[in-house]
């Protein structure tokens, strides 16, 4: 089995928290990931986006990529456009290019909710925007209190909950606006020589969500292959926000139900990996976001157990895992049920 991968523009791809913490290097251990492949029978060939050729013949050719996390998301713009391309030539792109789309864009995330995960009751009901005017025109017909959420970012940044609408309509105001009329069009507009900015001066993609009263903290879990890794996040002071407080517990009592409540998620998306932000308030589960790839990797790297599904039972496994080696793993298992005939 061969797999094309494309790294980032430093030859890095994914991230490892505990290389993170021992080298100050975003990437996983590329050593580790060849010689795992090569243990599973499996070629991995490396080229970065900008090797890409597209006059080559790339039809049924398997790709695994990395995504971006540069401010303003420009880099990733181009390695969008690579992949794309990639597409229409035929490749297999391992997520597919939609799950690309979604990182670090929590609007087209809760398109995809809405489309990939329709038969499935994740709780969380979502309204996206693109400018202010738009929230503007159905602020009376939004339940408050709500969560606020910048399209863009991560680890709680861009996240707020708007209690009324008055609250909502003066953090938009400070939130959003990206231009500020000049004095030669504040002159203009006075003495009538132009009516209105052609733009909204208030544009950025955003979404509002249902909030979820009552909640002091969530779950992360990540599902490799076949394999549940869990921790639970406790919210941080005076905050209704668990996601990048740091207060994590990576043994954690666990609610009945939430590896199946997983599963459910992860068999209704094509991917190999998963990860998945679920919160529980006693009486049933909220998947309040997920990600297909470059998420954080703490949860597995730092665990002493997984949890597998065996004869309708989930057992615990009480051994630590190599996140490498789950890559690989996981992806050679979605490759054969998924492309059976191209193995």
């Amino acid at each position: 089995m061969i797999i094309n991968v494309i790294t980032n523009f430093k030859g890095g791809l994914y991230s490892s928290v505990k290389v993170y913490k021992e080298s100050n290097n975003l990437s996983m251990d590329i050593d580790k990931l060849k010689q795992y492949a090569i243990r599973d029978n499996v070629e991995l060939r490396f080229l970065k986006y900008t090797d890409v050729d597209l006059s080559d013949n790339y039809k049924d050719q398997f790709f695994v990529y990395t995504s971006s996390e540069d401010n303003g998301l420009i880099y990733k713009g181009l390695m969008e456009d690579v992949l794309y391309a990639l597409k229409m030539k035929g490749a297999l792109l391992i997520p597919e290019w939609r799950y690309m789309r979604a990182h670090h864009n929590k609007a087209f995330m809760e398109m995809l909710r809405d489309i990939e995960l329709n038969g499935v009751d994740t709780g969380i009901h979502s309204r996206f925007f693109g400018c202010n005017e738009e929230f503007y025109s159905v602020v009376n017909r939004i339940s408050f209190p709500c969560v606020y959420k910048s399209s863009e970012g991560a680890g709680s940044r861009g996240v707020a909950l708007l209690m009324n609408k008055s609250e909502a309509l003066s953090f938009l105001e400070k939130e959003n606006c990206n231009h500020k009329a000049t004095m030669k069009e504040r002159v203009a507009l006075k003495m009538g020589k132009i009516k209105v900015s052609p733009y909204s001066n208030y544009r950025k993609k955003f979404v509002i969500q249902n909030f979820i009263p009552g909640l002091s903290g969530d779950y992360k879990v990540l599902v490799f292959g076949d394999k549940y890794y869990a921790l639970s996040r406790q919210n941080r002071e005076n905050d209704f926000r668990a996601s990048g407080g740091g207060r994590l517990n990576f043994d954690p009592d666990l609610p009945d139900g939430i590896f199946d409540f997983a599963k459910t998620v992860f068999d209704a998306l094509e991917v190999p990996i998963l990860s998945l932000d679920i919160a529980y308030d006693g009486r049933r589960f909220y998947l309040i976001e997920f990600q297909c790839l470059n998420f954080g990797t703490a949860t597995l790297e730092y665990s002493t157990h997984f949890y597998r599904l065996e004869e309708g039972s989930w057992v615990r496994h009480d051994e630590t895992s190599i996140l490498e080696k789950e890559f690989i793993t996981s992806l050679k298992m979605f490759i054969k049920t998924r492309y059976n005939s191209l193995k």
